[in-house]
């Protein structure tokens, strides 16, 4: 076992928890659950593993995850976070659990380079991947940014990159739930550019975004539109062919 905690985040992940549990035997004996009251079988399948769980109400990533950063005690000085739909292979295991018990107090993060797969597809082009996230940290020595884009910043120290990868792969994809998620992660991320903006004074939080079928076959296009308060409109429109 390594001298890592892992935290993962949930809520009706009941298609995916199990497989990122499994990835995870003989790497941790500390996995702890933060899950935002799931209805479905999730918890049950946690427990199974012998995990920690904690619930906590989702307002956002960010939040949800500080909230777990100061909340709860972790075993060990070092923390992996994973969502429920991701894999951690084995090579990426011993090289965390090396890089855990032998890299300088210095070094107090680990980007990780996440590999993606989308309907059993890994997506190696479109600037996906590479695509290297912090994932891994030492305890007290950072915070989640809160804004959409997962971003966690370190107070001190520096970081480091693993060598190998980690995998994505939501069991739920399909070209629906590829495109509402995206959809959301599209609406978050305009309403942080719009925070940080002079024109956030100025916008309402009325932000409608739809998914539409194109009349074309193999055609779909997603449509987003955010309204002012002064009622103009900007629609932005990415049409995807199969």
């Amino acid at each position: 076992m390594s001298e890592v905690s892992v935290f993962i985040l949930t809520y009706n992940e009941s298609v995916n928890i199990r497989r990122c549990l499994e990835s995870l035997r003989g790497f941790s004996d500390d996995i702890v659950i933060v899950d935002s009251f799931s209805t479905d079988d999730t918890l049950e399948i946690c427990r199974q593993f012998g995990s920690s769980i904690f619930q906590h109400e989702f307002v956002n990533h960010a939040l949800q995850c500080n909230w777990a950063l100061e909340s709860i005690e972790f075993r060990y000085d070092w923390i992996l976070r994973l969502d429920s739909d991701e894999i951690l292979p084995e090579r990426l295991k011993a090289e965390l659990n090396h890089l855990a018990a032998s890299t300088n107090h210095d070094i107090t993060g680990v980007y990780l380079n996440r590999r993606q797969y989308f309907m059993n597809r890994w997506l190696k082009h479109g600037g996906v991947y590479p695509h290297y996230i912090l994932r891994m940290f030492r305890q007290g020595c950072g915070y989640y940014e809160n804004k959409t884009e997962e971003h966690f910043v370190l107070k001190r120290g520096a970081a480091t990159k693993a060598k190998n990868d980690f995998l994505e792969d939501n069991r739920n994809n399909n070209m629906k739930f590829w495109l509402l998620k995206h959809a959301a992660l599209a609406e978050g991320e305009i309403r942080d550019t719009l925070a940080r903006s002079f024109f956030g004074l100025f916008y309402t939080s009325s932000i409608d975004i739809s998914c539409v079928s194109a009349f074309s076959t193999g055609c779909r296009a997603l449509s987003i539109t955010s309204t002012s308060l002064s009622g103009i409109d900007t629609t932005s429109i990415h049409v995807f062919t199969s």
